[in-house]
């Protein structure tokens, strides 16, 4: 909780804030007594806006924060996080941003695809296939043994 009320301080970017913010939660993570600890990347979705298929004219730069390149970035962070960490080892990483970076299929757009504030979520094919994913962990943690005789 005391992670979630912290401010970005002044100046500070706010990917160096999410970096920090992210290696205090890996630690919590890495002490927390479970049986299946899954961290799962970003998808490209993520965005407070979703800028997939609209009309930008080649004058106009798309900004970092409204571009799935700056999902590609937080999650480069979160690799390197946990990666590094020393109490990470037991934690499971699940890809979500490849499997749906080609897939935003529920976006919401205007009658002349205009750029603005629209949400974007992936459909239910990539929905299938992060819920096999997470199943085939699951099942993994839970009778791997069994699975591997």
């Amino acid at each position: 909780q005391d992670l979630m009320n912290k401010t970005i301080p002044e100046g500070q970017p706010c990917v160096e804030t999410y970096r920090q913010q992210f290696e205090k939660m890996v630690r919590f993570i890495g002490e927390y007594p479970a049986e299946l600890k899954i961290f799962r990347s970003t998808t490209p979705g993520w965005m407070k806006y979703g800028n997939f298929g609209f009309s930008w004219p080649t004058e106009f730069v798309q900004p970092f924060q409204r571009s799935h390149h700056m999902v590609t970035h937080i999650n480069d962070i979160a690799f390197d996080v946990l990666a590094n960490s020393d109490n990470a080892n037991d934690i499971h990483i699940m890809d979500g941003f490849w499997t749906s970076l080609a897939r935003p299929d529920n976006t919401e757009m205007g009658p002349r695809n205009q750029i603005g504030k629209h949400m974007v979520h992936p459909g239910v094919e990539v929905m299938d296939a992060m819920a096999r994913k997470w199943m085939h962990l699951i099942v993994r943690s839970m009778c791997s043994n069994a699975l591997d005789d």
